[in-house]
C-alpha cells in the first residue's frame, strides 16, 4: 500500500488540499479550473477537486497521511497567486 502525504492549506475564505503533481497525474484526476498549481504541487479546491482526489486514492487502495493544517489568518493565501490548474496543465 502506497502512503500519500497531503496537507490542507487554508485562508479566511477557502481551503485547498496540497498534493504532489505526480500523484495527481498517476491517479488521473480530472482537476477543475478552481484548483491551483506550482512546479511541484497541485492545490485541489476543497469543494470539488479534493473530494475527487480522496475517492481516487481510496479506489487505488492507497493510504492518506495528513500533515498539520496551515492557517493564514490575516491575508489571502499564497495559493491564490498561483496559476490555475487549467492554465498550465
Amino acid at each position: 500500500m502506497k502512503t500519500i502525504i497531503v496537507q490542507w492549506i487554508t485562508d479566511p475564505g477557502h481551503a485547498w488540499l496540497q498534493v504532489n503533481r505526480s500523484v495527481v497525474a498517476e491517479l488521473d484526476i480530472k482537476v477543475s479550473g478552481f484548483s491551483y498549481m506550482n512546479s511541484h504541487s497541485v492545490y485541489l479546491e476543497e469543494d470539488c477537486d479534493a473530494g475527487k482526489f480522496i475517492i481516487a486514492v481510496s479506489i487505488a487502495g492507497h493510504q492518506l497521511e495528513y500533515l498539520p493544517e496551515i492557517v493564514e489568518k490575516y491575508h489571502d493565501s499564497v495559493v491564490r497567486s498561483m496559476a490555475s490548474y487549467w492554465s498550465g496543465s
